[in-house]
C-alpha cells in the first residue's frame, strides 16, 4: 500500500493519476490482516495529494454470538488528504499546526496507505459482528453451538421478581 507520488507532487494543482489497490494491511487495533481491493485516485491538492479510494475489504472476524470465525466484507470510501514533509517545490519543511495531526507523505515521497485504510475498517467493523443474520449463538448454560446442534438444557430464564406471577398463571391454567 505504498504509492511513490514524486512525481505527482511536482504538478499543479487539480493533476490527477489512477491507480489500483490489491493489497493485504495490518488493522493494529484488532491485531490482525485485511485483504483491499478497488481504485484509488490521487489528486494534487496545493498543500499536498488529496487521495480517494473506493475499496472492498474482506477481513476474518470472530462472530459475536457463536464464536466461529468468518470472513467479513464491506466497502470502504476513504477520503483523505496526506501532506508532504517537504515542499519539492522550494526545499522547504512543511510546518503544521499544533493539534493537527494529517497523514503524511514520508521524505522518500511515499504514500502509505496503511495507517488510513486500518483506521477506516476498524471504524466499519460492527461491535459484535454475526456470522449470519439467523445465527443462534452459544447455549448459556453447556456452551454448545445452537447452529450446528440442539441441546435439551433449560434456558428459560425467569426473573425472580416476576416468579409469582408465573405461578398464578401456571395455577389458573390448572
Amino acid at each position: 500500500m505504498h504509492y511513490n507520488v514524486a512525481g505527482l507532487l511536482k504538478e499543479s494543482s487539480g493533476y490527477k493519476s489512477m491507480e489500483t489497490v490489491d493489497d493485504i494491511f495490518f488493522v493494529e487495533e484488532m491485531n490482525r490482516q485485511a485483504d483491499a481491493f478497488g481504485k484509488l485516485v490521487l489528486i494534487r491538492t496545493d498543500k499536498g495529494i488529496w487521495v480517494s479510494a473506493d475499496s472492498v475489504v474482506l477481513i476474518e472476524l470472530d462472530c459475536g454470538g457463536c464464536l466461529n470465525q468468518f470472513e467479513f466484507q464491506f466497502e470502504i470510501n476513504l477520503e483523505e488528504e496526506f501532506i508532504p514533509y517537504i515542499d519539492m517545490k522550494n526545499n522547504s519543511i512543511i510546518h503544521i499546526e499544533p493539534g493537527e495531526e494529517p497523514f503524511r507523505i514520508d521524505a522518500d515521497n511515499i504514500i502509505n496507505l496503511e495507517e488510513a485504510f486500518s483506521q477506516y475498517t476498524f471504524m466499519k467493523i460492527p461491535f459484535s459482528p454475526r456470522c449470519t443474520v439467523q445465527c443462534r449463538g452459544l447455549c448459556v448454560k453447556c456452551g454448545m453451538d445452537l447452529n450446528t446442534q440442539k441441546c435439551d438444557c433449560n434456558t428459560k430464564h425467569i426473573d425472580p421478581r416476576w416468579a409469582s406471577l408465573v405461578n398464578l398463571l401456571d395455577s389458573k391454567n390448572d
